[in-house]
């Protein structure tokens, strides 16, 4: 927008130029610096007594007539050479012709002087305009990025000249309104877990929990606690040995927390004797059977190096009519948690008694001790448990420890294999 107020001087000295001070007359005492200007461009003002074109002529009202020399009027000669001119011929006093030339002149070296003078002031009114809202647009800018800084003390800055400080801020805050929204991401469902009762009194349990991949999960039964991991999709699927009461559940605790009960579904356990070993020591245990007073390496030998199976079990039950078993349950090395090996006896079928030996070896200890297996070491001496679960429902625990043993001494296998603290399985017809 145009500043008034820096063209008004310009503007009203152009205009004076054109103030009618009667009919038929121009004032031609203008102010110096509109002479100066016209002086400058060549052109001197209009005296007193310059025709004032009427508002039906060409050009502007109350402004000189821009005329052109009038065409010689026909048959007479021309103004250069010719006695008689238009003033003559209509009657007009000697000399208007010239007279009237002469100011048609001036009005015709007026006009653009005049112009000029109004579009300079128009332009630099304009243009002073524009640089005062210029200015004040960035005096508000830059107080509207300085507030926050006043408001906030801070002290002096110690960046070098010439260096940027990577913490200033380049523009003003973003409105938070405006800032993009990440939407929370959804709540991990539920996970899907199902249990599978199968023959000898064995439990799948299966989980699935695509929320959770390769989550840690500690599942407890009968205060006996395993740690698994579930795979890339989350999912783990596991067998439970029944070795309990029937009223003992399965619990589930997952890494963020949550935690599911479950009851244990099993079939055969009427028919079924369980025999298990719990530790927790990082050491690798050994449960034996010696079925039918069997020995070391024989036939009727099971242990976790040869285990059998369920089916070779019950193979060998319709074969000699005798309850056989399998071992089936054996942790890892690795395991972590508590540790356990079951044995599983299968009397459906039997119909002839006998008994079934058991015992436990220090596997990891060997039969030369040595390390902290032996002597004073940290794992000389190791604790366990046993639980017996017959067909009849009942279910018996039993504590025991291995001794610490003498490093560097062979063992003999009635001091390896521990069998004073295992029951004897009896077998009736």
């Amino acid at each position: 927008p145009a500043n008034p107020a820096a063209s008004a001087p310009i503007a009203a000295a152009a205009s004076s130029a054109f103030t009618s001070e009667g009919p038929g007359e121009v004032d031609a005492d203008l102010p110096p610096a509109v002479i100066a200007a016209m002086a400058a461009g060549g052109v001197a003002p209009a005296r007193a007594g310059a025709p004032v074109a009427p508002d039906d002529e060409p050009g502007f009202p109350g402004m000189p007539a821009i005329r052109s020399p009038a065409p010689p009027l026909p048959n007479t000669p021309s103004n250069s050479g010719g006695a008689t001119d238009r003033g003559a011929a209509s009657g007009d006093p000697p000399g208007w012709r010239r007279d009237v030339a002469k100011r048609g002149t001036l009005s015709r070296l007026w006009l653009p002087a005049a112009a000029t003078l109004a579009f300079v002031a128009l332009v630099y009114g304009a243009t002073d305009g524009r640089r005062a809202s210029h200015e004040k647009s960035q005096r508000a800018t830059v107080a509207a990025v300085a507030a926050p800084a006043r408001a906030t003390a801070k002290p002096p800055s110690t960046i070098p000249a010439g260096a940027s400080d990577a913490t200033a801020p380049a523009m003003a805050a973003a409105d938070p309104a405006q800032l993009p929204v990440n939407p929370a991401p959804p709540p991990c469902a539920d996970p899907a877990i199902a249990t599978e009762a199968l023959d000898a009194g064995m439990m799948r349990l299966s989980i699935v929990a695509p929320c959770r991949p390769n989550q840690r999960i500690a599942i407890a039964y009968d205060g006996v606690a395993v740690t698994r991991v579930l795979d890339d999709s989350g999912s783990l699927t596991v067998m439970v040995d029944s070795f309990a009461e029937a009223t003992t559940q399965v619990e589930i605790t997952f890494a963020d927390g949550l935690k599911r009960a479950l009851a244990v579904a099993t079939r055969d356990l009427d028919t079924t004797t369980k025999v298990a070993l719990v530790w927790r020591a990082p050491v690798e245990l050994d449960l034996h059977a010696f079925e039918y007073a069997a020995s070391h390496g024989e036939k009727g030998h099971v242990w976790s190096k040869a285990p059998s199976s369920l089916g070779a079990a019950r193979a060998e039950t319709d074969t000699d009519r005798r309850a056989h078993g399998f071992v089936s349950t054996s942790s890892g090395p690795d395991a972590e948690g508590d540790r356990v090996e079951v044995f599983t006896l299968l009397h459906a079928g039997a119909r002839v008694g006998g008994s079934v030996a058991l015992a436990i070896d220090y596997a990891s200890r060997g039969e030369v001790p040595a390390g902290q297996s032996c002597g004073k070491g940290s794992l000389a001496e190791v604790t366990f448990t046993i639980i017996v679960r017959t067909p009849s429902g009942q279910v018996t625990r039993q504590a025991g420890q291995f001794a610490a043993a003498p490093c560097g001494e062979r063992l003999s296998e009635q001091v390896r294999y521990l069998r004073t603290a295992m029951p004897v399985l009896k077998i009736r017809k």
